[in-house]
Order: C-alpha cells, then sequence, then structure tokens
C-alpha cells in the first residue's frame, strides 16, 4: 500500500508543457483530507527552491491558513503562482488593472471562506452603479471567477461562490466601418501625413496596429507579392515591479490563428515601395545616425514608434478628412466589411483577418449596408399586377 505523504513532505514534476511543478502537503481537513499547495516554475532548481521556502514556512509555522486568507492576498498568490507565467504579458496587465481598480477597492479585506454568493451579487452591482461600462464590469467578474474557480479546485473554499451571479448583459457599440468615399478621402490625407502609411496599409491589409508596427522588411516578399505577420508591438510593463517603466515591446501575435501570410494587392505594393524608397533616402542622409531595425514603419531615426502617438496621427487624419466618431481599429473593421460586400469568402476573410474561429470573423467584422440588403432583396423580387 503506497505511504500517504505527510505534512512537511513535497514531490517535484515535470508537466507536459514544459513547466515544472512542486507540490506540497501543507495541512489536513477536518474530513481528513490533505491540503496541497502547488508551485511553479521554468526550471526543477527554480520550484525546488520555492518548495524549500515553502517547507520552511511549514516548519517555523509562518504559513497563512488558508482560512483565514483574504480576497487580496489570494488574488496576489493566484497571479503569482497561477497566471504570470501563462498569460501574455498585456494580458495579464489588464488583468492587474480590473484586481486594482474593481476588485480589490470592494473586496479585498473579506475571507476567502466567508464569501457568499450574495457578497459576489452585490460587488457586482456595486460596479454598475459606478456607471461603469458593462465590458468593464464583465471583465472584473471574469477575472474574479478564474481566482474564485481555482481556489476552488484547490479545496480552500467549499463551492464556487460565483455559480448563479447575474451579470448585465452586454451589447457591443456596432462598430463604424467607412464608405468607399470615406475611405478614399482618408486615404488622400494619410498618404501626405507622417507616418499616416500605416494607416493606409492597414485599410489595404486589415492587420492590427500591434502587427503593423512589428512589420520588418523580411516579413515581406515583393516577388511573392505577399507579406509574413509573425510578431506584434506593445506597450508593457511589469505591474509587480514598482521600478518597471512602460516599454514598448516585441512579442508574438495574439493568438496562433494570427501568425498568417497575407497576400498583397497592387496598392499595397506601390506603398510599400514608396516607403522603402523613403527610407533609403533618410538612411543614406543619416549614415550612422540611423537605427536600421528593418522596420517596414520607424521613426526618423529608424527606432519603433509608440502605439500611443499613431492614435493621435489617426485623429489628426481623420479631422482633416472630417471624418468623426472612428477610431484605428474602424480601419480594420473596413477592410473587413467591405471586402465581405466584395464577395470575400468568409472564410477567406477569417484567415486574411488572423481569427481564432470564424463567428468571432462573421459577429464583429461584416456589417452589411443598406446598399448590399437592397441589391440581396432583388433575388426574392415577386411579380404582381395590383
Amino acid at each position: 500500500m503506497a505511504k500517504k505523504r505527510g505534512q512537511n513532505e513535497g514531490s517535484i514534476r515535470k508537466r507536459k508543457d514544459g513547466k515544472w511543478e512542486a507540490r506540497v502537503t501543507i495541512g489536513i481537513d477536518p474530513d481528513g483530507k490533505q491540503r496541497r499547495k502547488s508551485l511553479y516554475g521554468k526550471t526543477r532548481q527554480e520550484v525546488a527552491i520555492k518548495m524549500a521556502d515553502l517547507l520552511n514556512e511549514l516548519h517555523n509555522g509562518t504559513l497563512v491558513d488558508p482560512t483565514n486568507i483574504t480576497v487580496a492576498g489570494w488574488l496576489d498568490e493566484w497571479m503569482r503562482e497561477y497566471k504570470k507565467l501563462h498569460l501574455k504579458q498585456t494580458t495579464y496587465i489588464n488583468y492587474v488593472g480590473h484586481i486594482n481598480n474593481q476588485i480589490n477597492p470592494i473586496l479585498a479585506k473579506y475571507k476567502l471562506i466567508d464569501l457568499r454568493i450574495d457578497t459576489i451579487q452585490k460587488f457586482v452591482n456595486e460596479l454598475v452603479k459606478r456607471d461603469l461600462s458593462i465590458g468593464t464590469v464583465q471583465g472584473a467578474l471574469k477575472v474574479f471567477k478564474g481566482a474564485i474557480r481555482q481556489a476552488f479546485i484547490l479545496g480552500m473554499i467549499p463551492k464556487n461562490v460565483t455559480t448563479g451571479v447575474i451579470v448585465p448583459k452586454y451589447e457591443k457599440e456596432p462598430r463604424k466601418a467607412f464608405t468607399p468615399e470615406q475611405r478614399d478621402s482618408f486615404i488622400d490625407i494619410a498618404k501626405d501625413t507622417v507616418h499616416g502609411e500605416v494607416f493606409i496599409l492597414k485599410l489595404f491589409t486589415g492587420m492590427r496596429i500591434g502587427e503593423l508596427l512589428a512589420l520588418r522588411w523580411a516579413d515581406v516578399d515583393f516577388e511573392k507579392t505577399y507579406l509574413h505577420v509573425n510578431s506584434t508591438l506593445n506597450l508593457t510593463t511589469d505591474p509587480d515591479d514598482p521600478e518597471s517603466k512602460w516599454h514598448l515591446s516585441f512579442g508574438t501575435p495574439k493568438t496562433r490563428s494570427s501568425i498568417r501570410t497575407i497576400p498583397l494587392i497592387s496598392s499595397a505594393i506601390k506603398l510599400l515601395q514608396r516607403i522603402r524608397g523613403k527610407q533609403a533616402e533618410i538612411r543614406l542622409r543619416l549614415g550612422a545616425g540611423y537605427e536600421d531595425n528593418d522596420l517596414v514603419f520607424s521613426t526618423g531615426l529608424g527606432k519603433p514608434l509608440n502605439p500611443r502617438n499613431m492614435q493621435r496621427t489617426f485623429q489628426r487624419i481623420c479631422r482633416k478628412a472630417d471624418l468623426q466618431g472612428f477610431t484605428p481599429h474602424s480601419l480594420r473593421h473596413t477592410f473587413a466589411t467591405l471586402g465581405y460586400a466584395q464577395g470575400i469568402d468568409l472564410k477567406v476573410l477569417q484567415e486574411i483577418l488572423g481569427h481564432a474561429n470564424i463567428n468571432e470573423t462573421a459577429n464583429t467584422y461584416t456589417h452589411v449596408g443598406i446598399d448590399t440588403i437592397r441589391q440581396e432583396m432583388k433575388k426574392v423580387e415577386i411579380s404582381a399586377n395590383f
């Protein structure tokens, strides 16, 4: 018969995803079941050190009793041990924002074990009363649900208290797309605006702004007339490090489906050739003063462009073109909507846009204009004499 692992004992194993996990028995529940804690790391040595620290806490009696841990304490541990290694940095920052701005101000001091369904319902209701967007409320609840689910799995709480909570319905504001005339007007202004070519290529390809700013000349094949999307540029920081400052960082695209190849229309080829020609002139003029990062879009010194600055550039173009109520993402929406209206297959659009599933393409980016609907209605025309 296998020996039960007692308190102050632990084990280490390598997971299928390549990470290492240490498991330590930290106590016994009233019903006699073992309470175990998992620790994660990139190497065996890393988790061995974590396990030794935890065993030392157990030995010295300094480990916090799970029945006394607060919501704030558990969220901190959950983020550190269960999320940081598994989330993209931008998503991790988003989680931290929800915890700091919505969850902790209301629930931080509650003991995890004392939470009830009505506690969580009042939390959601309070967020709604604060006139936050429904998207923000749902985002905060999604983060909190994840933390509570993990606590339930670990046996820290007897039931998942987020089950049964009523959440306000979230109806997305319909995204606006340019008409063909508005698109042409935008391009006419953007082509003579500093860095406006970023947004023109966005209209030609449907790429995300981070993907465009990370695009390198090595990703563009002029002979075969396509480009590869395999990187993205984000403004990021480490919210767990008080010394960390916001900085530009290259990373992998949003999802596996976002890594893709996009064929280029002739106008896109001409645009890229124009950009490359202008860069060659700048590089020749500046010599060693030009920082060659092989980026298609860069500052006058060859450095990466800041996404926040590009937002201001976009709004400046819109003001000159007398276009109101649009965002940079409207260009991606325009590409998809006008492309769909011109007969591009929905599955093809999904591949070009880099969506993980076709429903996202169909539900988000394929707004059908009244002119298209009118043309389609002619297919069911019925002749009648009245």
